[in-house]
């Protein structure tokens, strides 16, 4: 719970004071701190808390049938007091945009939010709060709550009718985590290794490459693990292939990574069939490779098996 709750007071108006009999005067009460805190109520606190109540409620109820304002004027203030500390109270600075930016990290975190969800965040936002705002009002409290099902059907709707895609996150995702690695350079101490005159600039573009393609939303880190598995065996495998030598020139460096990426493409069309896959253009693909090299996994002068 947070309590950034210093200051914040509730100011009891004249009326307000008066109607449990207190001096007709303007005075500051520290209600809520109090709930959030714990602390002990004064007579006087929950006299005034107990009116502003009664004012509010029968504000809402003004033009309705229903409500039970008869019943809570006379409620005893001790039963009240122990109403009011039923409830679990949260006081803090967070603004409106905090809270939306939270709630929008949470939908794109949903294990229902695909990439063709992309963009519609703050719809499924919305869709969601109205949803919730229909079932306030329901008996039962299970009525209430919006459970798996209501919240899988949600973001199925939201694609303008469609079925949600039903491919599953690949599972690679889960093995990206326990490989090791022992070589410890980076991309631009690899290639030079085996191409000393490669051009420094080339090597800071390439370099860049890398840092784009660790960029990544939230909703597609499980999917962007899965990728980087995959393309490691692809590359793996590609290299095995390529006539690595102990001294290369820079067109012969940048002829493999891109052998490399168009390998990774390839497995990528496949792979998008059976698993969640975005669209990935040649250059985004390329960064991934490129990554792997950076953060050791691949390297241009490894020692082939015989």
């Amino acid at each position: 719970m947070r309590r950034h709750f210093h200051g914040i007071r509730i100011v009891a108006r004249n009326r307000i004071r008066a109607t449990p009999g207190f001096e007709a005067e303007q005075s500051f009460y520290s209600i809520l701190r109090k709930l959030v805190s714990g602390e002990e109520f004064t007579e006087e606190d929950i006299n005034v808390a107990h009116a502003i109540v009664c004012e509010e409620y029968a504000k809402q109820y003004l033009n309705k049938k229903t409500g039970y304002f008869a019943l809570l004027k006379e409620w005893p203030l001790k039963d009240f007091e122990k109403f009011l500390r039923c409830i679990e109270w949260s006081i803090s600075v967070e603004t409106n945009d905090d809270l939306e930016a939270q709630a929008l990290a949470l939908v794109q975190a949903c294990k229902f939010f695909s990439y063709r969800h992309e963009h519609l965040e703050k719809y499924i936002l919305s869709t969601l709060l109205d949803e919730l705002e229909k079932r306030s009002g329901k008996k039962g409290v299970s009525d209430r709550l919006l459970g798996t099902d209501g919240l899988k059907i949600i973001f199925a709707e939201i694609l303008v009718g469609t079925i949600a895609d039903e491919r599953p996150i690949d599972p690679a995702a889960e093995q990206w985590e326990s490989i090791t690695t022992g070589d410890f350079r980076n991309v631009a101490d690899k290639i030079l290794a085996v191409s000393p005159h490669f051009s420094p600039s080339m090597l800071q573009k390439l370099a860049r490459k890398c840092t784009l393609a660790r960029t990544v939303e939230p909703a597609a880190e499980r999917e962007l693990r899965a990728l980087r598995r995959r393309v490691l065996d692809i590359c793996e495998d590609e290299l095995e292939k390529q006539d690595l030598k102990s001294q290369m020139s820079q067109a012969e460096v940048i002829e493999i990574i891109d052998n490399l990426t168009a390998a990774s493409q390839k497995h990528l069309a496949t792979l998008a069939k059976s698993y969640q896959y975005r669209q990935r253009d040649y250059n985004s693909l390329k960064g991934t490779v490129l990554a792997l090299f950076d953060d050791c996994f691949l390297a241009f002068d490894e020692v082939q098996d015989e």
